[in-house]
C-alpha cells in the first residue's frame, strides 16, 4: 500500500536536510513515496540495539537521543537528535542492524523512510549514490571531530562548548532549548558523571555566564566569555 503523500511543508524539510541536500526536486518527490509521516509520544522507543533496520528517520519536530544499553542499568548516550537531522541512515548499509537504540525524549515528529525501499531507489539511481555518499562522509567528519575535542576538552569546556553549539542565534535571549529533561543524559554525552555537569553548571550560572530557567532551556548571558573561556584555555593548553 502506497504511503499518502508528502505536505509541501515535508518535501522542503527533506531537502534542508544535509543527508538530501543534493536532490533536486523531482528525486526528492519520489523519496516522498516511500516515506511515512509519525508523530510519537515522549518516551517511544523508536528502535533498538541489533534490531533488523526497516526505517531511518528525519526528525521534523522534538527531540531524541541515540544510545547503548549494556544490561538493564548501563545505558551511554551517544548523541541527541534536533529538527532537521536525519539518523539511522548508515545502518541500511551495514547488514548488521541499528547499532545504536532510539528514543524520542519528547512528543516528536518524524518522517519515516522505508531502508529496502530507499536502497531499490539509488540502485536504480547510481549518481545519486555518490552525492548520498559525500553528504554522509562530512557528517562522518563532523561526528569523528566532536570524539576528538572530547578526548582534549575539560569538564567546564565540554560543557561550554555543548551550550555554544546548540544555542539558538535566532532568539534575542540566545536559548540553549535542545537539551533532555535529566541532566543524567547530557552528562552521558558529554562523558561526563551527572554531579560534574551539575557543578559546571552552577559554577557558570554563579559566574552570570548562564542562566537556567528550566530543565530543558538554558539562556546565555556572555556568549563572547564563554567563546573565550573555551577557545583561549584551548589555545594556551
Amino acid at each position: 500500500m502506497p504511503y499518502p503523500p508528502l505536505t509541501a511543508g515535508q518535501v522542503q524539510a527533506l531537502q534542508r536536510s544535509a543527508l538530501f541536500a543534493d536532490f533536486n526536486q523531482e528525486e526528492v518527490q519520489r523519496l516522498g513515496r516511500f516515506c511515512h509521516h509519525e508523530m510519537v509520544p515522549a518516551h517511544t522507543v523508536l528502535f533498538i540495539q541489533r534490531e533488523a533496520c526497516s526505517h531511518f528517520y528525519l526528525l521534523l519536530e522534538g527531540f531524541v537521543e541515540l544510545f547503548l544499553q549494556h544490561g538493564e542499568q548501563q545505558k551511554k548516550t551517544v548523541e541527541f537528535i534536533e529538527p532537521g537531522q536525519t539518523f539511522a541512515e548508515a545502518a541500511m548499509f551495514s547488514g548488521q542492524g541499528y547499532p545504536v537504540s532510539a528514543m524520542a525524549l519528547r512528543e516528536s515528529e518524524l518522517l519515516a523512510i522505508n531502508s529496502m525501499k530507499f536502497t531499490q531507489f539509488l540502485k536504480q539511481h547510481p549518481p545519486l549514490n555518490w552525492r548520498l555518499l559525500s553528504n554522509m562522509s562530512r557528517r562522518l567528519h563532523q561526528l569523528v571531530g566532536q570524539i576528538a575535542a572530547l578526548s582534549v576538552l575539560n569538564a567546564e569546556q565540554k560543557v561550554i562548548a555543548y551550550l555554544l553549539e546548540h544555542h539558538n542565534e535566532e532568539e534575542m535571549e540566545e536559548s540553549v532549548s535542545h537539551l533532555p529533561y535529566r541532566r543524567a543524559e547530557l552528562a552521558s554525552r558529554l562523558d561526563l558523571s551527572t554531579e560534574t555537569l551539575c557543578r559546571v553548571l552552577s559554577q557558570l550560572k554563579k559566574q552570570q555566564l548562564i542562566e537556567t530557567r528550566q530543565s530543558s532551556q538554558i539562556k546565555l548571558l556572555d556568549i563572547k566569555q564563554l567563546r573565550e573561556r573555551l577557545y583561549g584555555s584551548t589555545a594556551s593548553s
